[in-house]
């Protein structure tokens, strides 16, 4: 399922063969689209197909600068629920970034582990650390 609805006429190409330039660009066997969760021990070169599947299909980008895009993305899995709005809206643009940093914070809770806390996302005042860990034995359990 798409991120985001598609905008008629914006694309002609079909999902297949955006797959398939995507497939171009990073290898099928790893199965991962737009539509994939992605996952907390994914290495860059998974983070990146997977932002390179959501340039093509859910933001409907050209193959080049979804290329582009998903070659400036730094980090592994924890950095793709690390990034804060405004490292989003760098990277996709005001609304595109927007948009994929509201839909991770609403499916990070099925992906980052219960004894990480991500801080940012909960409230525009809050300051401090991004991350957090808490152990099990510094809460007595």
């Amino acid at each position: 399922m798409p991120l985001f609805s598609k905008q008629p006429n914006r694309r002609k190409q079909s999902y297949e063969s955006l797959y398939s330039i995507c497939s171009e660009k990073y290898p099928p066997t790893q199965n991962i689209y737009a539509g994939t969760t992605p996952q907390w021990d994914w290495t860059n070169s998974q983070c990146r197909h997977w932002l390179h599947s959501v340039c093509l299909i859910s933001l409907g980008l050209p193959p080049d600068e979804a290329t582009k895009i998903s070659e400036r993305f730094e980090g592994f899995g924890p950095n793709v629920y690390l990034m804060k709005l405004d490292e989003w809206k760098v990277l996709l643009g005001e609304k595109k970034g927007r948009g994929v940093y509201l839909w991770l914070l609403s499916i990070r809770h099925l992906v980052v582990p219960r004894h990480v806390v991500i801080l940012h996302g909960r409230s525009e005042g809050e300051k401090g650390a991004e991350l957090k860990s808490v152990s099990a034995y510094d809460k007595g359990i």
